[in-house]
């Protein structure tokens, strides 16, 4: 019996089925031939067939498990979650391994179980204007940036991938898309790790285009756009409720960090800036309604934040946290955009907006000195400006996008439809005054067709004045 059996008195296997289910009476009977293994699960994911005409075992290891759905990969994970045992190896059915290779897998898992295990990787090379993938990193001892093919990890990381799951705020794990990879890559406390186990045999279909998901449209880019949103979301410090007391102390004053005291000054600045450009140069000031004042009433130049607008305040940094660049429709004097800007310092800002208050051009350009790179207005109406932007397709695409522009029913269903053609399935959409009727009405209309869905909302969320919706993932049905 191998070290690997002493180390790990319950492994369980999972094998999931599409495309080659004639491959896994092979895998299968190599699997129990493993000194590791402890338990088989084979669970098919093409409801269409019968998995059981192709695989035949009279092992009480092996549980078959016939989805009614068309699951994807990412399926593995939500049979772990709900098995008993610590450790998990999860093989592709087109890869066939040998018992030892699969013992000595186990083996590494076990020892180092601080990480993902696998066989087969990615690297990816971050440059300054693009990401570069590089694949079939095998028969090597490194480690890797995403896992694929075979996969060996804990309870721990399976826990870790729902979390990074509801950072994404994906309520339903076919959401993920092309990426049930890196999910699990991402939720160790170090990056994955590849070995050399030997020369690994595989099925000769693993690369043919009608068969291999990989070779799908726009499989890469998807996978790219995941793994940065993920590189973001894994980063997020502090966590929810360290984030609802920084907002607290910030806007009411009573915290002394440097950050809020740079807020402070900060929104005080902006205050007179509002203030002069009226033309006045008293101590007060009145602005268009937004995230932290109410629409032209009165306030003292070092007015701190509307308690009233808390919870506004509030959702909008929920809605932020994890990502890492927002999208604003309405910079208006730039309060949300500073409030924005000092809570996540890594935070990149692009805001649109006609420029038709006198203080707008002065308070962006007063940001743009004090953020720098992070900060970046575009005059002009959003009704130019966005389709303009969508037909040059920026990658990435924004995380956040926040729409608090026009709220007559014609420019907010323009921004809408612009809006989600620079989304993607990781961005989400913040809506912003929708007890109004004409955005009731067309929030409404989006809704019911099905152009976007309503992900589960941050634990802290208040109030009915604004909405968090995101477009209806890449191949799932309204």
């Amino acid at each position: 019996m191998t070290q690997a059996s002493h180390r790990a008195p319950f492994v369980t296997f999972i094998l999931l089925s599409f495309a080659r289910p004639r491959n896994l009476q092979r895998i299968v009977d190599t699997l129990l031939k493993a000194d590791s293994c402890r338990r088989v699960i084979v669970s098919n994911n093409q409801p269409k067939i019968d998995i059981r005409d192709f695989l035949k075992s009279a092992d009480d290891r092996v549980e078959i498990i016939q989805q009614d759905v068309a699951w994807g990969p990412v399926n593995r994970y939500h049979i772990a979650r709900n098995c008993p045992g610590d450790f998990f190896v999860s093989i592709d059915d087109d890869v066939f391994l040998t018992p030892a290779q699969i013992d000595r897998l186990v083996g590494e898992l076990v020892t180092d179980p601080s990480r993902p295990h696998g066989v087969w990787g990615q690297l990816l090379r971050v440059d300054p204007d693009k990401i570069n993938l590089f694949s079939g990193v095998h028969r090597i001892n490194r480690e890797v940036d995403v896992l694929n093919c075979v996969y060996a990890f804990t309870k721990a990381q399976v826990r870790r991938c729902f979390e990074l799951l509801d950072l994404l705020r994906l309520k339903d794990l076919r959401e993920i898309g092309p990426g049930d990879d890196i999910f699990i890559s991402m939720s160790g406390d170090q990056a994955p790790f590849c070995h050399d186990v030997g020369p690994i045999d595989l099925c000769p279909s693993h690369d043919q285009e009608h068969v291999a998901r990989f070779c799908s449209d726009n499989f890469d880019a998807r996978r790219l756009r995941l793994w940065r949103r993920l590189q973001t979301a894994a980063s997020v410090k502090p966590d929810a409720s360290v984030l609802s007391k920084m907002l607290l102390g910030m806007v009411e004053g009573s915290a002394n960090d440097e950050a809020s005291a740079t807020f402070r000054r900060h929104l005080i600045n902006l205050n007179s800036i509002v203030d002069t450009t009226s033309g006045s140069t008293g101590k007060t000031f009145q602005a268009e309604g937004n995230l932290f004042y109410h629409h032209e009433t009165t306030y003292s130049l070092d007015a701190l934040p509307d308690k009233t607008r808390l919870h506004k305040q509030s959702n909008f940094i929920h809605a932020l946290r994890g990502a890492a660049t927002l999208m604003e429709i309405g910079f208006n004097a730039g309060h949300a955009a500073l409030l924005a800007l000092t809570m996540f310092p890594r935070l990149i800002y692009l805001g649109v907006d006609n420029c038709r208050h006198t203080y707008t051009t002065p308070c962006a350009k007063y940001l743009g000195d004090a953020f720098g790179h992070r900060f970046r207005l575009m005059k002009g109406n959003s009704r130019d400006i966005l389709p303009l932007l969508a037909s040059q397709n920026p990658d990435p695409k924004p995380d956040l996008i926040h729409i608090d522009g026009g709220h007559d029913w014609e420019t907010f269903r323009q921004d809408m439809i612009d809006a989600l053609r620079l989304s993607d399935d990781y961005t989400h959409i913040l809506i912003d005054d929708t007890v109004l009727p004409e955005i009731q009405t067309v929030f409404g209309d989006f809704l019911r067709s099905g152009q976007i869905r309503i992900p589960p909302p941050p634990q802290s969320w208040a109030g009915t004045e604004q909405a968090l919706v995101a477009p209806q993932p890449y191949g799932l049905s309204p």
